[in-house]
């Protein structure tokens, strides 16, 4: 099997590509310092506590290790460090924070 410009690589382990769309779900706040992304899941089929996020420089991915499927990428309009993510989960929204760059 190779790898497509659909497939995403996550942890080292290949996952097929859901989406990117610009998602009403989302929100995308970016301040002098951190980038907040907002997620709205309640409506998804997962639990958001249950899910893992890595980052690029440029993207979020939002990964669903049970299914193994990464079931969102948002696009990030500026660059971030990518191991700086931090995350809480209530009443099913996420809220993701990143460090810019």
């Amino acid at each position: 099997m190779s790898i497509s410009e659909f497939d995403v690589i996550i942890m080292g382990v290949w996952v097929p590509f859901i989406q990117v769309d610009n998602d009403p779900d989302v929100d995308v706040i970016v301040s002098d310092g951190e980038v907040n992304v907002y997620l709205d899941l309640r409506t998804a089929e997962v639990r958001a506590s249950d899910l893992m996020f890595k980052a690029d420089e440029h993207s979020l991915y939002v990964y669903d290790p049970r299914r193994k499927v990464v079931i969102k990428v948002v696009r990030l309009p500026v660059e971030v460090v990518s191991d700086s993510i931090q995350f809480q989960v209530r009443n099913g929204t996420v809220t993701v924070t990143m460090r810019r760059k």
